[in-house]
């Protein structure tokens, strides 16, 4: 006597739960793969960025102590007139703002900037339309590499 099994419990409706639930586990790994590999490009973002501002604010102290010229004034009164060590980047910056040349550099550092503090505060608010093209470790180093030139910086490679 040949004993008939329910629909779910045929070998062909098991041959294919077996397949659907193989190509969830595929698209589930492949999703974690993903996140994990964003993940990492924040990570990078964030570490490249600190880097660039450790640069920087180096240079600012350098120009403090033995800067000549425009920048080194500027660099030195911004550091009397905050009587702090430590600045605000943008403090930092408006040292170089008043040259003609370092327009353009200061430009790529602010629109990274905004892509920053949306990372290391929590990543609440809001970016703006061209965030994703910025949040790219390889398009900061060089869109870093461009500032640092056009702002007389040492190279960061």
């Amino acid at each position: 006597m040949k004993r008939h099994l329910r629909p779910e419990f045929r070998p062909r409706a098991i041959r294919q739960f077996f397949r659907d639930t193989h190509t969830l586990i595929a698209r589930h790994a492949e999703s974690q793969q993903t996140e994990s590999t964003q993940e990492l490009a924040r990570e990078s973002y964030l570490a490249l960025f600190a880097s660039f501002e450790g640069t920087l604010r180096r240079e600012f102290d350098y120009q403090v102590q033995y800067g000549k010229g425009a920048i080194g004034d500027r660099c030195r009164a911004e550091r009397r007139r905050r009587k702090s060590d430590w600045l605000k980047l943008d403090e930092i910056l408006d040292c170089w703002r008043a040259d003609a040349d370092s327009g353009a550099g200061i430009q790529l550092i602010t629109n990274h900037q905004v892509i920053r503090d949306w990372l290391a505060h929590g990543r609440a608010g809001t970016l703006p339309d061209n965030s994703n093209a910025l949040l790219d470790p390889l398009r900061l180093f060089a869109d870093l590499e461009k500032a640092a030139l056009l702002l007389r910086l040492p190279s960061l490679g």
